[in-house]
């Protein structure tokens, strides 16, 4: 009988053995009662020399009363090895094994013992993570091109721009007043580049708290701070490395992040918060702004060598106000994407460019969107316009071409 239990246990620690990932079983006392030659390597160690020691001897930072205490499984954690130090982890489950109602140990289960694959499915998931956060709902991106509607001399002028500029490398400065299309512009050269299939991360520098933007641009180690993931944490610029790193309104970045930035664009690497290892990143540089960044050099409040970084190449977007001859098309294709099959008057559309719009082609998209719920049947008439806009003062004739001359009442499929 004694034999055939030796036998049994023998075969149970081979085929423990035979897994590449590392196995451990402490009992209630914390008393090592399973170990594979997985995890005794990792200790550093045969088989036999481990077991039936108590588990704080082998590793003083271990987790397993707290487990066995609370009856709560930690899933995913980090740990560190004493043959390794502290700047080698290692991905752990730790599970409490119950008896009934009674917890009578806990296993600890080793799922990665090399830390570069934590890494690459850290950097995988956030990636992923990123892209159906960008494309969920936004199939129109993929076509960002098409999106920049408009043939007046000013549009034809960015969007020639833009097929040069998608083929090289340079850093681009896009600039234009809020609502003019400037992300839109940025992913059109991402999609005609050649890192069109590689990430595209967009991050606005304006809506990120400054105390949390260091943090998402440049990531964090373990621990870094209060609160911080426990296996740390990629940030946005890491992300993008490969592909194509959008930052909107760059102007409101803080002084110290700017500094941190130019540190990347000039060394090609980064640190993450808290850490001291350096990440290589390769990424093609898009920024955008509607503030003059020329002025905030010379108040201080922008750094002058970050501007000479990112504005090798520009593309000035026009407003909508010095794109009359674009009303009818952009308002047409508007009213398409919000399935509003029906026609515009010529009184609306009057109306529309005589309107100065400070809030660009994002407040005629608006206005035009309330118009279609207000109106009562298949055409969009004057009376159904916003307020501001039918009551509006009259542009500059500049911004209709030949001045746009009265022309009879007719009516304009949409």
């Amino acid at each position: 009988m004694n034999s055939v239990v030796s036998d049994l246990d023998g075969m149970y620690q081979r085929l423990i053995d035979a897994l590449q990932e590392g196995i451990l079983f402490c009992d209630r006392k914390g008393i090592i009662r399973i170990l594979n030659k997985c995890y005794a390597n990792l200790l550093g160690g045969e088989v036999s020399s481990f077991l039936g020691k108590p588990i704080e001897d082998v590793n003083p930072a271990t987790r397993a009363y707290v487990v066995m205490e609370n009856g709560r499984e930690e899933l995913a954690d980090l740990c560190t090895l004493p043959l390794f130090g502290n700047e080698y982890k290692f991905v752990v489950n730790r599970i409490p094994v119950r008896n009934g109602d009674a917890i009578i140990g806990m296993i600890s289960h080793i799922q990665f013992t090399d830390p570069s694959d934590v890494e690459r499915l850290n950097m995988k998931v956030a990636r992923l993570y990123k892209k159906f956060q960008e494309y969920e709902g936004k199939d129109e991106e993929k076509n960002a091109f098409d999106e920049l509607v408009g043939d007046c001399e000013k549009m034809r002028t960015v969007k020639e721009l833009i097929q040069r500029y998608a083929q090289e490398m340079h850093p681009v400065l896009i600039q234009g007043k809020t609502g003019t299309g400037k992300e839109l512009v940025a992913h059109a050269l991402h999609k005609l580049g050649e890192r069109r299939d590689e990430p595209f991360i967009s991050i606005n520098c304006a809506a990120i708290p400054e105390n949390l933007l260091e943090a998402e641009l440049f990531g964090y180690a373990s621990g870094a701070f209060s609160g911080a993931l426990r296996q740390g944490k990629p940030g946005l610029i890491e992300l993008a490395n490969g592909g194509t790193l959008f930052l909107d309104e760059v102007g409101d970045m803080p002084l110290l992040a700017q500094v941190k930035l130019l540190r990347v664009l000039e060394e090609k690497s980064l640190t993450r918060v808290g850490a001291v290892k350096k990440i290589h990143v390769d990424f093609r540089l898009i920024t955008a702004t509607n503030r003059n960044l020329e002025q905030m050099v010379a108040e201080g409040t922008f750094r002058e060598d970050l501007w000479y970084r990112i504005n090798a190449l520009t593309i000035h977007l026009p407003p909508l106000a010095e794109r009359g001859d674009d009303i009818e098309a952009i308002t047409r294709h508007i009213l398409a994407k919000i399935n509003f099959h029906g026609t515009i008057s010529q009184a609306a559309l009057e109306a529309l460019r005589r309107y100065e719009w400070p809030g660009n082609v994002r407040q005629l998209s608006n206005s035009l969107a309330f118009a279609a719920l207000h109106c009562d049947g298949d055409s969009i008439e004057l009376k159904d316009m916003p307020m501001q806009i039918t009551q509006g003062q009259p542009g500059p004739a500049s911004r209709g071409g030949a001045g746009h001359p009265a022309q009879p009442e007719r009516v304009f499929a949409a």
